[in-house]
């Protein structure tokens, strides 16, 4: 079964029994528990050829009660965290769970690097918030990827500023007025325009900050171009499920 909203789900279910399940490439009950389990719109679709492998296995019944428990308190955590790409740093040492997070860790990381559902990590994160042991940091785990869009040029662009203002016309098509000429009129240049010719596979997201775009603007391109199939990549689904999360709670 496929569900097509936001965050794209599919499905397995066999004999009563659903045995697997993803978010684009992001597999298993841990992609599945993080999406609302009753979307206002979407478009569903069964395959009765489908073959995915048993990644788990849970009666129907089961599986959406777990389903929508834990989508609740995936709900609540984020609220608070913001995303499960969120780093935050400890301002208490060990032995507190807290001091895992060091000088800046997200969730993600954490949670990779001991071995830990996401979610007890992001429920670790948003209590040491709420009692002053832990303190966000500005950074994200979807910064370090390295994507490469297809259109991308094979050779990398030079740095330049994408928030500053450009000519409209190509050099030389300026007016001549009274022997002198007026430039032509410059205009903002959408920086999410020109988000792909930097995607060169070399360059890592964090490195596009430094080259003057911002978080907003970086998020807001990629869940429109995860969502319309322009880009793919590994940990597409993850990242999007993040981004989301982000731009719902963390101011945008």
């Amino acid at each position: 079964m496929r569900i097509k909203a936001d965050l794209p789900l599919s499905l397995t279910i066999r004999s009563g029994e659903v045995v697997a399940g993803h978010v684009l490439d992001w597999q298993g009950f841990e992609a599945i528990q993080t999406l609302d389990p009753s979307p206002e719109s979407g478009e569903f679709r069964f395959d009765p050829e489908s073959e995915d492998e048993v990644q788990f296995q849970m009666g129907f019944t089961h599986f959406l009660t777990e389903w929508a428990r834990l989508y609740d308190e995936w709900t609540a955590v984020c609220e608070v965290i913001g995303s499960p790409s969120q780093a935050f740093a400890s301002l208490v040492s060990a032995p507190s769970p807290y001091a895992l997070f060091g000088d800046g860790k997200s969730v993600r990381a954490l949670a990779r690097s001991q071995n830990l559902p996401t979610l007890t990590v992001a429920q670790t994160a948003r209590e040491g918030l709420r009692s002053g042991k832990l303190r966000r940091v500005e950074r994200y785990a979807w910064l370090g990827l390295r994507i490469r869009h297809p259109l991308a040029p094979t050779q990398a662009v030079p740095p330049t500023n994408p928030n500053q203002t450009q000519p409209l016309s190509p050099p030389g098509l300026g007016l001549v007025r009274r022997g002198r000429f007026i430039a032509p009129p410059a205009t903002p240049r959408d920086p999410l325009e020109e988000i792909p010719r930097f995607l060169d596979g070399g360059r890592n997201l964090n490195d596009l900050l430094i080259l003057g775009f911002t978080v907003p603007q970086l998020r807001s391109y990629l869940i429109g171009a995860i969502q319309s199939g322009e880009l793919r990549f590994d940990g597409a689904g993850w990242v999007l499920r993040d981004l989301l999360w982000e731009q719902a709670y963390a101011g945008g």
